[in-house]
């Protein structure tokens, strides 16, 4: 079951577990990533570069948020592949609770530098040259890097398990839809 901790009970208890099972920074609540999941190229023509990503081939940008014991809290799988992950957490009820939860408990998400900074997501640190190797940002960067790694680990065992979302096979989806 997919579902994202509801209540100030289920917060702490996510946030004591992901801390317990080796997460170095504190009131962490869950992880998040987006990925790129290959699909057929949309024949809906006034809207094909839509889907039409980074990676230049047509796309889905899928955003996973998830704990540390790789239970996935959430997916939203609804944005065309050329949408950064920025713009679709910027529109997720994740970013919605998260700025709820607030209000009861300090939490925190931990995204990479394609999310923005916001009092309840945490970003690497900027590297416009290489920190010395005890400073603390170069600390932070390795805890947050070592962190974040369960939502891409959720991501490759999904793409595992899930033969069809793996980036050497192509989905075999067609948007309907054209008003994204």
């Amino acid at each position: 079951m997919v579902r994202f901790p509801r209540n100030q009970e289920q917060v702490n208890n996510t946030i004591r577990r992901n801390r317990a099972m080796g997460g170095r920074l504190p009131n962490v609540v869950g992880y998040i990533d987006g990925s790129l999941i290959k699909i057929m190229k949309p024949s809906i023509a006034n809207n094909r570069q839509a889907f039409i990503g980074r990676k230049s081939f047509a796309s889905m940008n899928v955003l996973f948020t998830c704990d540390r014991r790789l239970y996935v809290l959430n997916v939203l799988a609804r944005y065309p592949g050329a949408t950064n992950d920025s713009s679709i957490y910027g529109q997720s009820a994740v970013r919605r609770r998260m700025i709820e939860l607030q209000r009861h408990v300090p939490c925190l998400l931990l995204g990479d530098s394609g999310f923005p900074q916001e009092p309840w997501l945490m970003t690497p640190y900027a590297r416009q040259e290489e920190p010395e190797e005890d400073a603390p940002e170069a600390r932070y960067n390795a805890d947050h890097c070592s962190d974040r790694n369960a939502v891409e680990r959720v991501i490759g065992v999904m793409k595992g398990k899930w033969r069809a979302i793996n980036d050497e096979r192509v989905l075999h989806y067609y948007p309907v839809r054209d008003n994204y």
